[in-house]
């Protein structure tokens, strides 16, 4: 039985420097397939580069809403060629963070449309990378609907409320969910959770961040650790560990190819 990390930072230093331990340990732990997400050029050019080193990973492109202030045609200009790559599956994580704010919402929202529309004219998915601001997200991508865009993707790492998921998933979205689902305190996700109709959920790590119980103490988290929340996930959904590895393989597969 295999499980697939839908989102991952393969890329980022403190997994970088021990790439090949990861993925043995990954490996060994029953995950089968890996999504990198690279976030800007630089970091872009790295996951594709490394997706292509391995039979098992495939990369995602696009710059994050974080950055979304440097967002410029130069800046996409080196990341749209990337999308031609056959271990390019998406676009992202793009969209909307207005918890932190890091970049004004303007630009985010202008770096948002604009990538949703590459990856429709590209025929990809979009990683969506969403914090308080699902109505925004939802009025854009229905925007972009509205001209003619077939924008489908995820909404990575979901952490809203019951309410947002429903929006969501009526919206046709798929949504992954990380290690905060077995947070003590993540009562409102996990009744979130419950309502993601089982052909439209995912698996993730977002490693390096958000370690799952029972090892949220490891500060560096890895794909390994996704079985304890796939692990987690069956028992609170009420499914065999082996329907909800067929289910979620077969939405990666579905939506991005891979698994």
């Amino acid at each position: 039985m295999k499980i697939v990390d839908s989102h991952c930072h393969l890329t980022h230093e403190k997994i970088a420097v021990q790439l090949d331990d990861v993925l043995a340990r990954a490996r060994s732990a029953g995950v089968g397939a890996f999504l990198t997400v690279g976030c800007g050029p630089e970091d872009a050019a790295r996951a594709v580069a490394l997706a292509a080193g391995h039979d098992d990973v495939w990369a995602a492109v696009g710059i994050h809403p974080h950055d979304a202030e440097t967002f410029s045609p130069d800046a996409m200009s080196r990341i749209t060629p990337l999308l031609e790559h056959d271990r390019v599956v998406a676009v992202g994580e793009i969209g909307l963070d207005y918890h932190y704010d890091f970049s004004p919402r303007v630009a985010q929202q202008e770096a948002f449309a604009a990538q949703l529309e590459v990856a429709a004219r590209a025929d990809l998915p979009v990683i969506i990378h969403c914090r308080e601001a699902i109505p925004d997200a939802l009025a854009t991508i229905a925007r972009c609907r509205a001209d003619g865009l077939a924008v489908r993707g995820v909404f990575h790492c979901f952490t809203g409320t019951a309410a947002e998921i429903v929006q969501v998933v009526a919206a046709g979205f798929h949504v992954s969910l990380a290690g905060m689902v077995t947070f003590k305190k993540s009562d409102e996700l996990r009744d979130a959770a419950r309502l993601i109709p089982v052909d439209q959920l995912l698996l993730e790590t977002d490693c390096p961040y958000l370690s799952p119980e029972p090892v949220r103490k490891v500060k560096v988290n890895e794909p390994a650790h996704l079985l304890h929340t796939f692990r987690f996930l069956a028992d609170l959904l009420g499914a065999s560990e082996q329907e909800l590895a067929e289910r979620t393989n077969a939405n990666a597969q579905s939506l991005f190819g891979i698994g």
